[in-house]
């Protein structure tokens, strides 16, 4: 076996500390209240990121419409994700995260309309281990 050459050895340590602490690697699940911070994304202002503390993952995340009495709610936008690999804590809109999955794509936000984003970690198929909700004008 060829021994490896001695500069190469700090690159490949770097290498492997770098995937093994991979932005893949599972979240801890959130539990009781989540504080949902809403945020604008660097390159683009009008992008919306949704953040929460803890730092921690959930499993629905749903923006819908804050409607006028009389009107109904319209969701705009959601996504799911199965309990064993929660997401987070930051996702953008209409960006659906790897392992979650959208029923439909994101219905473009509207200047001026009042939305409300919720985020909840299930557990067994029906329990909330944790939940927040805020809502925002766009």
């Amino acid at each position: 076996m060829r021994a490896l050459h001695p500069k190469l050895v700090p690159f490949i340590v770097c290498c492997a500390s770098i995937a093994c602490d991979s932005p893949t690697k599972p979240i801890p699940g959130c539990l009781g209240d989540v504080q949902i911070e809403i945020s604008s994304t660097r390159q683009n202002a009008s992008q919306l990121q949704f953040g929460w503390s803890p730092s921690c993952g959930i499993t629905t995340l749903t923006v819908s419409t804050v409607p006028s009495p009389g009107a109904s709610a319209v969701q705009v936008w959601s996504l799911t994700t199965p309990e064993q690999t929660p997401v987070g804590p930051t996702i953008t809109y209409g960006m659906t995260p790897r392992g979650a999955t959208a029923p439909h794509a994101a219905i473009p936000l509207v200047h001026g309309l009042t939305y409300r984003v919720s985020v909840a970690r299930v557990v067994g198929g029906d329990a909330v281990g944790a939940s927040g909700e805020e809502i925002f004008t766009y």
